[in-house]
C-alpha cells in the first residue's frame, strides 16, 4: 500500500492480469534509465505496467471479479 502522490487516497498495485496485489519489483542494473519490471507471484505476469487501485474500491473490485468468473464457469459433468 502506498500514498497516491498530492492526494491524500491510499492505493494499492495489482497486477493487470489477475488482479492480485502480489507485484513485486525485479532487480535490474539500469533501473534508471529503462522502466522497473514487475513480476506477480500469483499468474507469472512481468513487464513495466501495472494498475493503482484505491483501497476501498479494491475489494469491490475483486468482488466484481469473483462473480463474473462464476458467471462464465462452465458446468461439466460427464454422468
Amino acid at each position: 500500500m502506498m500514498k497516491r502522490g498530492n492526494r491524500s487516497q491510499n492505493v494499492v498495485r495489482v497486477c493487470p492480469i489477475c488482479l492480485d496485489n502480489t507485484l513485486s519489483i525485479e532487480p535490474g542494473f539500469l533501473t534508471f534509465i529503462v522502466p522497473s519490471t514487475y513480476s506477480c507471484a500469483t499468474c507469472g505476469y512481468k513487464g513495466p505496467i501495472f494498475a493503482e487501485v484505491p483501497v476501498e474500491d479494491y475489494s469491490n473490485l475483486l468482488n466484481k471479479k469473483a462473480e463474473h468468473a462464476t458467471q462464465n464457469s462452465v458446468n461439466v459433468d460427464n454422468s
